[in-house]
C-alpha cells in the first residue's frame, strides 16, 4: 500500500513527537519541571556547604595563629619552673616600684580542661597612688599570659599610703616557646606609651577648671584620696511656707452689755432708749436712726412702744429685741420681715376669733354709758388717749424733763453680767 505524500508527513510528525516525549521521560525521570527545581536546590546546598567549610578553615587558621601567639606569651610548661620564674619577676617589679612591706605569695595551680595550667599569685603591700600606677604599668607592659583578677585598695587613716592587695592569674600552655625562662618582648595592650602619661591621667587628675590666665590645677601625687572631694550639687533651698497669721483675739463685745431700757413716744414719734453700761452711754434713737456700738453697726427699723419691743437691722438682717434684753441676745431671736414705718400698729396679742355667742338678754331700762378717758377698765386705770383713740405717753411730762432724763416705765432688768471678754456673733 502506497502512502500519499500528505499521509507520510503526518506519520513523520507523530513519530517525532513520540520520540521527544520518550526522551524527556527517560532522561529527566518523568518529574517534569519539579525535577529541575530539585537539581537547583541540591546545587545551592552544596555551594553553602563549601562556603561553610571555607569559613571553618579560615577560623582554624586564625585559631592556629592565636595559639602560636599564646605559646609565645605562655609561661614554661614546667609548672615549678614557671612558678619560680614568675614569682621572682613579681618581686623585682615590687622592688622597682618601692612598695613598703611587700609580700609576694603563690598558691598551688590547677589544670583546666586538659588545655592549660593556671597558677595564682598574690601581692600585699603599702604604697601611694603614684606607686600603684607604676606597678600596674609595669605589669601590663610584660607580654605574658597573665591578668589581675582582683585589686583591693583601702585608704589608711591619717596617711597618704594605700593598703594594696593584688590577685594575679598566669597561664602555661603545652608546647610553649619558653622552656627555662619567661617570654621576652613588650606587650602592645597599653593605649599610652609612657608611664608619665598615665601619671598625668591617674595621679595628677584635673580637679577643677582653670580660670583665664591661670595654670590648670592638679591634685599632687599621693594626696588624691586624702584631699580630693568630688563636687556635689548644692542642696536645694528649703521651701519655707509662709506662716499663717494667727487670728486676732476677739475685741471686747459691748453688745453684751447694751440693754434696751425703754420704748416710748416723743412728739408723736416712737423712740427707744439703749444703755451701754460699760461706757455709761445712753442712746436715744428714733426709727431710721443708725447707731454704732463697738464693732457693730446697725439701724433702728421699727419701734413698738406698746408691744415693748424694737426691730433692729444688723448686717442686712432684721431682728427683734424685747424690752430688757441686750443686743447680744437678739442673735437668738427669729428673723422678722421689714415693716414699713408708721404702718398700723399690731396688737400685743392676736386672739383667735371666738365662737359667736347669743347676746345676753338686755334688761329693760338699762342704758349703755360711754366710758370716760380716766375711768378704770377691769380694775386697771386707763391710759389717756388721743383724738384717734390710741393711747400715748403723757407728752407734757416728757417735755418737762427734756433737759434731764424722762422716767420711763419701770423695767425689771436682769443682773449685770460679768465684763469678761467673750466672742460675739456681731464681732467680725
Amino acid at each position: 500500500m502506497t502512502l500519499k505524500k500528505r499521509e507520510k508527513i503526518l506519520v513523520g510528525a507523530t513519530v517525532a513527537l513520540l520520540v521527544i516525549l520518550a526522551g524527556r521521560f527517560l532522561f529527566i525521570g518523568g518529574g517534569g519541571v519539579g525535577s529541575l527545581d530539585q537539581l537547583r536546590s541540591k546545587c545551592k546546598d552544596l555551594d553553602d556547604e563549601v562556603q561553610g567549610k571555607r569559613k571553618r578553615a579560615e577560623r582554624g587558621r586564625k585559631a592556629a595563629a592565636r595559639l602560636a601567639q599564646w605559646q609565645k606569651q605562655s609561661l614554661p610548661w614546667d609548672h615549678e619552673v614557671a612558678r619560680s620564674l614568675y614569682q621572682t619577676r613579681l618581686r623585682e617589679l615590687v622592688d622597682q616600684v618601692k612598695l613598703r612591706g611587700a609580700k609576694v605569695e603563690s598558691t598551688e595551680g590547677e589544670m583546666r580542661g586538659g588545655v592549660y595550667y593556671k597558677q595564682r599569685f598574690t601581692i600585699r603591700a603599702r604604697g601611694t597612688l603614684d606607686q600603684l600606677t607604676e606597678l600596674l604599668h609595669g605589669f601590663y607592659s610584660a607580654d605574658y599570659l597573665h591578668k589581675i583578677g582582683r585589686l583591693t585598695i583601702k585608704p589608711i587613716e591619717d596617711s597618704q599610703d594605700l593598703d594594696l592587695t593584688v590577685n594575679i592569674e598566669a597561664l602555661a600552655l603545652p608546647g610553649a616557646d619558653a622552656k627555662n625562662k619567661l617570654p621576652e618582648g613588650k606587650a602592645k595592650r597599653l593605649k599610652l606609651a609612657q608611664l608619665a602619661d598615665y601619671r598625668k591621667t591617674v595621679v595628677r587628675r584635673k580637679m577643677e577648671s582653670a580660670k583665664d590666665g591661670e595654670e590648670q590645677p592638679f591634685a599632687e601625687s599621693g594626696g588624691l584620696f586624702a584631699a580630693y572631694e568630688p563636687k556635689r550639687a548644692p542642696p536645694p533651698e528649703p521651701i519655707v511656707e509662709p506662716r499663717q497669721p494667727e487670728p486676732e483675739p476677739p475685741s471686747f463685745d459691748l453688745t453684751k452689755h447694751t440693754y434696751v431700757t425703754a420704748t416710748l413716744e416723743v412728739d408723736g414719734r416712737p423712740q427707744v432708749w439703749m444703755d451701754v453700761r460699760t461706757k455709761g452711754d445712753k442712746l436715744r434713737l428714733f426709727e431710721g436712726d443708725p447707731f454704732t456700738i463697738g464693732e457693730v453697726d446697725g439701724k433702728i427699723v421699727q419701734i413698738m412702744p406698746r408691744q415693748r419691743y424694737v426691730v433692729i437691722e444688723i448686717d442686712g438682717q432684721q431682728r427683734e429685741i424685747r424690752l430688757g434684753n441686750n443686743l447680744h441676745q437678739m442673735a437668738q431671736a427669729a428673723n422678722v420681715d421689714r415693716v414699713p414705718q408708721r404702718q398700723r400698729k399690731p396688737a400685743l396679742r392676736e386672739e383667735p376669733p371666738a365662737e359667736e355667742k347669743p347676746a345676753a338678754e338686755e334688761k329693760p331700762g338699762a342704758e349703755e354709758k360711754p366710758l370716760s378717758r380716766d375711768q378704770p377698765v377691769n380694775g386697771e386705770k386707763a391710759m389717756p388717749a388721743d383724738d384717734d383713740g390710741s393711747n400715748v405717753v403723757d407728752e407734757t411730762k416728757v417735755e418737762k424733763d427734756l433737759d434731764g432724763q424722762p422716767t420711763p416705765e419701770p423695767v425689771d432688768e436682769p443682773e449685770e453680767e460679768s465684763l469678761v471678754e467673750e466672742p460675739s456673733v456681731f464681732a467680725e
